[in-house]
């Protein structure tokens, strides 16, 4: 299941054969040469099965003519992540990139993923054998955009 909340309800697949659907800035921002910033989308995710994970990707057009892209592409949206999705951007170019309120910055689309196991040696005495144990941390989601890492 896959539930999307568009707060702006300008969020649209441009063809019925796109794989991704535009992300658009709520708000006006100058991204300066060099410069990173997120960008407010007004996009969520309400419902997402546990099998998939949302990716933000670059617009192609923006990275080819002006040099701005998705810093950290493809941003991953996790299952449990129900704040809004922002787009970190990067202005990779030497002049100012002027984003208007509606403006495309990002794509978004989702793929399905699939869990690791690890396999792990346990040694008794003279004995040993392969046991196979979950790399999931029994966690709860605490924060929104960069709370699961440093």
């Amino acid at each position: 299941m896959l539930k999307i909340r568009d707060t702006q309800e300008w969020s649209f697949y441009e063809t019925k054969e796109s794989a991704c659907f535009d992300l658009r800035s709520t708000k006006d921002y100058i991204l300066q040469p060099h410069q990173r910033i997120l960008v407010s989308t007004g996009v969520y995710i309400d419902e997402l099965d546990s099998d998939l994970a949302g990716h933000v990707y670059s617009k192609s057009g923006m990275a080819f003519k002006y040099g701005v892209a998705v810093l950290n592409s493809p941003g991953i949206i996790d299952t449990d992540y129900k704040d809004e999705i922002k787009v970190l951007l990067m202005n990779h170019s030497k002049e100012d990139y002027i984003i208007n309120r509606g403006d495309a910055v990002a794509q978004m689309g989702f793929v399905k993923t699939f869990k690791a196991v690890k396999n792990v040696i346990e040694i008794e005495g003279c004995f040993c054998r392969e046991v196979k144990m979950s790399m999931n941390k029994d966690v709860e989601r605490k924060g929104g955009f960069g709370s699961t890492g440093k």
